[in-house]
């Protein structure tokens, strides 16, 4: 236990952090399991591909800027896919997620998408 209220609260946002990842771990493989039993439906819907991104930078950046790490996204603006939206979210919240516990503090992480079609 830390007698320190400072302490405290770092023990208490650490554990916060760590449960929410063991959460999303957590869902990742229910979402596994349902999808290797056929079981899994998904909402495809158009998403813009800035809009996902945007959205994901901006939880992630909190955790960018505590840790002096830039934080980037780009993406065509027109850039359009197929997706269901809460699974795309998930697997940007994984993939930041990833980069920033493994990037070092003053680094960068940068997502990017463009159209893979060269006309």
């Amino acid at each position: 236990t830390a007698d320190d209220p400072v302490d405290r609260a770092i023990a208490l946002a650490t554990i916060e952090g760590e449960a929410a990842r063991m959460g999303r771990l957590i869902a990742d493989l229910l979402d596994l399991a349902r999808l290797e039993a056929g079981q899994a439906t998904l909402d495809r819907r158009p998403i813009a591909v800035a809009d996902a991104f945007a959205e994901a930078t901006a939880r992630f950046a909190p955790i960018a800027d505590g840790r002096g790490i830039a934080l980037e996204a780009a993406a065509e603006p027109h850039l359009r896919i197929l997706a269901d939206r809460d699974r795309l979210a998930r697997a940007l919240n994984n993939l930041l997620d990833n980069a920033m516990r493994h990037t070092a503090p003053g680094g960068r992480v940068a997502l990017a998408a463009a159209s893979a079609d060269d006309g």
